[in-house]
Formats: structure tokens, sequence, C-alpha cells
């Protein structure tokens, strides 16, 4: 019984809302949801009947909630959009119109609890439409910069250190590019700015690689750490610190430090007894420490010493000039002691420039501690031989810049000016020059290894081509006279070195292997000869093993590919010697005795395959 009361109860509540609904217009604009409300109140009609009271409660409270429900979609649906808008970042890009949509969307809610339901659901629409195309315009937006950014990365990244070993990242941030512009022309702005955001995540891929990541850094200042790592415009220790990566985070710092230079608050009335020559003392004492203080800080500012620290001299200045002693207002105000704040606020000031020659010292160190990382990584992968008098160079900085860290810290006589901007100054220099090492080196090591590669592949071709030397020797006219066929295959017989199916194999495996590398930039014109070498090597070859089969192609046809395949051989000896001839050039110059004991044997037969006759018999 308590079911059925409660059912009954119910049931004015549950009518009114499902005509609510129906006066809405829910039929129309949530057919689905009304429905199923319809639905549930005739299930509840059907169990009332059948005296089967709790779930006739159950299924009108549901067609009471689910007319709510469907009286409200269009609301709902607003506010999805809305929601949907604000997440992709709408506020900061179209706030006009996501207001504009949310005010529609609060007058659509006001318009529905007076029941002007065709008012609200024609503002819920203009709701719904508005914050939708503020979402569109919002990743529109937000793609466009990204993508420029994004773009302005991959520039700095071809200009600035061409190809290298982060080829692979390269070529992955640049294809991501291309899907997010390709998204951005389509108008899926969206998968534009997602696909960019995942270029922007290559693209710190490849400077990692560079091992440059300090310079290259910058662009998209709203999301990444970007705003923490700033680029060195100009050769002074100054200039870069004040365009380093922590500059960002000192100026939150300084904001606060301009409250901490107020030095005197309002007094309560106090005492106004006190002399004028008291009040006169006050003033000279704390204007004459703030005038020493100031001159500190000019002297340090002329000495560098705060392009070290986390503060500069501006911001020091106006600090000093915040404390402001009033001698009216302490003598109003006696209680507050204004002249000791001012005193002990001064004092500070005062102990963090006695600290800041040790600061300083500490934040060289840290530096000087990158710069010999950067010159142990390079050596690491071979500096010293490779590019050795940049290597020294960039040694005999770093230990200067040691050096005179050594002398200013201790307080010693130099023949040279010792003070933080020649610091400064011979600092810059030494990360420029372990920044050049590294980048050197790279390059120069991209080379070598290149080298190394070519000259292994270029062994192989001549092993083969020494293991094919049987039917060379024979020549295109005895193979003729001997006519070999399926029956009797005297050609077959002859390769007694390599096979012809083996030849050929080899000769597309090498060139396999050669055919879809980039090389370093200064070995492009010998890359240029080793692929044209190796290609007609791959010819060659092809004529041989055609030759060879019978029953594939007419007597005539493996004539003509005999033929061709001992002019090809012919070719390929005139080119492999101007091969070989560049290969041992480029040994030479690069003069690495170890990486020519390594190869000793390589080179050997080099120069017998040069002295050999280069004509196809």
């Amino acid at each position: 019984q308590s079911y059925r009361l409660r059912t009954d109860e119910l049931q004015p509540e549950a009518e009114e809302e499902l005509a609510m609904a129906q006066e809405a217009g829910a039929a129309g604009y949530a057919a689905d949801i009304y429905n199923q409300a319809l639905a549930a109140k005739e299930h509840s009609g059907v169990a009332y009947s059948n005296d089967n009271f709790k779930t006739a409660l159950q299924e009108l409270t549901q067609a009471r909630d689910l007319g709510v429900k469907a009286r409200n979609h269009m609301i709902e649906s607003a506010q999805k959009a809305v929601d949907s808008a604000i997440d992709a970042q709408g506020n900061d890009y179209e706030q006009q119109l996501l207001g504009e949509a949310l005010a529609s969307l609060a007058d659509a809610r006001e318009k529905m609890k007076s029941s002007n339901y065709t008012d609200s659901l024609s503002a819920a629409r203009v709701a719904k439409e508005k914050a939708e195309t503020a979402e569109t315009r919002t990743w529109e937006a937000r793609a466009k910069t990204s993508i420029a950014d994004l773009n302005k990365k991959r520039a700095d990244a071809e200009t600035g250190r061409g190809p290298t070993y982060a080829e692979e990242e390269f070529g992955k941030m640049a294809r991501t590019l291309k899907e997010a512009e390709a998204d951005f022309a389509a108008g899926n702005f969206k998968e534009a700015y997602q696909a960019s955001d995942r270029g922007h995540q290559e693209a710190d891929q490849v400077f990692a690689r560079l091992k440059d990541e300090a310079r290259l850094v910058r662009g998209d200042y709203d999301r990444q750490v970007a705003l923490l790592k700033t680029f060195v415009e100009e050769d002074t220790g100054r200039a870069f610190l004040e365009q380093a990566t922590l500059r960002l985070g000192r100026i939150d710092d300084a904001i606060l430090n301009e409250d901490l230079g107020r030095a005197f608050a309002l007094y309560e009335e106090g005492d106004r007894e006190v002399t004028s020559q008291i009040q006169a003392i006050k003033v000279i004492n704390i204007n004459n420490k703030i005038s020493n203080l100031k001159a500190r800080v000019q002297e340090d500012q002329a000495n560098g010493l705060f392009q070290f620290v986390d503060t500069t001299a501006d911001e020091y200045m106006a600090q000093l000039n915040g404390v402001e002693y009033d001698p009216e207002l302490d003598r109003l105000k006696p209680n507050q002691d204004l002249y000791t704040e001012a005193i002990r606020e001064l004092a500070r000031y005062e102990s963090e420039l006695d600290r800041m020659k040790d600061r300083a010292i500490s934040n060289v160190e840290t530096r000087i501690q990158r710069v010999r990382t950067d010159i142990d990584n390079a050596r690491e992968i071979g500096a010293r031989d490779l590019v050795k008098a940049v290597f020294d160079s960039a040694v005999d900085s770093y230990e200067k810049t040691r050096d005179l860290l050594y002398v200013i810290r201790n307080n010693l006589e130099s023949e040279t000016p010792a003070n933080f901007v020649t610091l400064g100054n011979q600092l810059g220099q030494a990360e420029s020059q372990a920044a050049q090492l590294n980048q050197t080196v790279i390059g120069q090591r991209n080379s070598v290894d290149y080298l190394r590669d070519l000259i292994l592949w270029t062994y192989d071709m001549t092993r083969y081509l020494d293991q094919w030397y049987p039917i060379e020797e024979l020549g295109y006219q005895m193979i003729m006279i001997a006519e070999p066929t399926s029956a009797v295959d005297s050609y077959s017989e002859m390769q007694t070195g390599i096979s012809a199916a083996d030849l050929l194999t080899e000769a597309e495996r090498l060139y396999d292997r050669i055919s879809p590398i980039t090389p370093p930039p200064d070995q492009a014109q010998l890359h240029a000869l080793a692929l044209a070498s190796f290609k007609k090597f791959l010819e060659s070859a092809d004529g041989f093993y055609r030759y060879g089969q019978y029953s594939r192609y007419p007597k005539s046809q493996r004539e003509g590919f005999l033929y061709q395949a001992f002019t090809h051989l012919e070719e390929l000896h005139l080119m492999n010697e101007r091969l070989m001839v560049a290969i041992l050039r480029q040994v030479r110059d690069y003069d690495l005795v170890d990486f020519e004991r390594e190869l000793a044997d390589e080179f050997k037969a080099f120069k017998t395959y040069l002295r050999r006759d280069k004509t196809a018999k």
C-alpha cells in the first residue's frame, strides 16, 4: 500500500512533466527520450492495474525523469557543446563568441523555467551553434599557430644543422607536419592541432639528437618549457643569461620582490613629539644606506656580476627605490618602528649583495661543467681524431674559462683583466665552441662512417668480380663458340668461382643497401659515383644471368643479353676505377691512422684492382 500511495502522489507530477515535455516539442527534438518516457508511463499504468505497485512506482519515476530529460535535451546538447568548446580552450581564443553561447544557454534555461518553450528551444539552438562555431574557430587558431611554429622548427633544423644522424627523426617530424597541414587544409582543425602537437614532440627529439636543444628550443610558449629556455642573441654573457632558460622563472621572483621593497605601512597615530633632528638623522642614515647600496649595485653591474645571478640591477634599484622612509609617518606611528623596519630591509638587501659573488661563481661553475660535459661527449665519439683543430680550440677555451674563474674566486693577480665581464665573454666563447665542436664532430663522424660502409660494400663487389673473372677471361666470343644449351650447359660449368644466379643475388643485395641512403653533404659526389657503379654491376650481373635462362629466352635474345653484360662489365671496371681513386683520395684527406689500419685489406684489394686490365674480353 505504501508503493501505491507513493505512486498516486507521483502521478500528477509525472503527467505534468510529460505534458511540459510535449508542449516544449520534445517529441520533435528528443523523440527517443520522449517516447521512452511515454512507454514508461504506460508500463506503470499496466503494473498499477495488476496491483504491482512497486513496479508501477519505478516506471512512473522513470517516466517523470525521462520527461524532464526530454524537455531539457536541447539545452543539455547546447551545454555539451559549450563544455566541449571550453575544453578546447575556447575562452582563450573565442571568448566573445563563447560568452554569447553561454548567455544564450542561460537564456534558454530561464525561458525553459518560465515555460517559454519555443524561445527556450531557439536560444538553446543558438547557444549550441555558437559554441560549436567557437570550438571550430579555436581549433583552427590553435592549429594555425602550432603549425606555423612547427614549420619554423623544421626550418631551423634544416638550415641550422643539415642532414645528420637525426635524419630519421627529422623525416618523421616532416611527415607529421604534412599530415597536420593536410588536415588543416581539409578543415579538420582539431586533428591538425593534434598532429602538429605530435610534431613538436618529434622536433624536440631532432634537437636532442643534435646536442643543441638549448639553442633550438623556442616557439610554442603556452605548451612547452620554452618559457624557461631562450636563445643567445649576442655573444656577451649578460645577453646569454638574460635569454637563458631560467629567465622566466626569475621574472616570477622579481614580481614577488616588488612587494618586499615596500618598507613602510600606515602607522597608528602616535607620538608627534619626536624632534625634527632625529627624524632628519633617520632620513640621512636611510638615504646614505640607499645611496651606498645603489653604488654597490652600479659597481657590480659595471663589473659584469649580474650576468651570472638570478636578479638584475634594475630589479635591485626598484627594490631600493621602494624604501621611502617618511619621517612624519614614523612620528605618527612610533609603535611600528618604521625606521628599524627600513634598516632591516636594507640590511637584507646588503646581505644579498654580499652573497652575490658566491652565487655568481656557483652558477658559472655549473655552466663550465656543462662545457666540460659537451667536450667529453665529443671526445667519446672521436672528436680528438676527427676534428682535432676544433677540439683543441674548444678545450683551450674551456681551460681558459676554468682558470679565469679560479683567479676571480681567489682574488689573484692576473696579467689580463680578470673580472666577471671578461669571464662572461670567455664563458660565452667556451659554450659556443663546445656547441660547435659537437655539431662538427657529428657531421665528420657521419662522413667517416659512411665512407667505411662504402669501402666495405665496394670491397664486396670486387670480390664477386674476382670470382666471376673465369667468365670474364673466357670472353664473349669463346662462350659463343661453346654454344651452351640446356642439354649441354657448358656455360654453367664455366662458372667456377661464383654462379650467375649468386652473382645477381649479391649485386641486387649491394644495390639495395646503397640505393636508399642519403649521404652526408660532403659525400654527395662520392655517393653518386658509387651508386652508378653498383647500378652498373647489377645491370652486368643481370645480363649474365639472363643468358643462362635457356627455356625463357630465344638464343638470339640471350646472345644480346650476354653482349650487353660484357659491355656493362667493361664500363663497370672504368667506373670502379674512378670510384676507388675517389675513395682513396678521401681516406688520404681524412688522415686517420686507425681507420686505414682497420681497412688495410680492403685498400690492398682496391690497389690490386686498379692495376688489373679493365677491358672485358
